[in-house]
């Protein structure tokens, strides 16, 4: 689905995330992942305590993130438009990556 550039730079991505703030930063925090593709670098945060929120436009995407990673929370949402799902609830971290 993704080519090796793309994993490579999710890969460097989430490394330097974590160098930055330190992986036990992101233990129960809220994050919302935005355009979150297949969850890779929320899996890794997730893996690391956090309570995840992944959105994506593409449904096959999400299928992909919640076979892979079935306890974090998936949105399908088109995000060129209104965030609905995002109503009343509050996190503490958003990713757009």
């Amino acid at each position: 689905m993704f080519d090796g550039k793309y994993l490579d730079w999710n890969q460097k991505k989430i490394k330097e995330i974590i160098n930055f703030y330190g992986s036990k930063f992101f233990y129960l925090k809220k994050i919302c992942d935005l355009g979150a593709g297949t969850a890779e670098i929320s899996g890794v945060l997730h893996r690391l305590g956090a309570d995840i929120t992944a959105v994506d436009a593409r449904q096959e995407h999400l299928t992909i993130a919640s076979k892979k990673f079935p306890s974090i929370k998936v949105v399908k949402a088109d995000l060129d438009s209104a965030y609905p799902f995002l109503l009343n609830k509050k996190f503490d971290i958003t990713l757009d990556l």
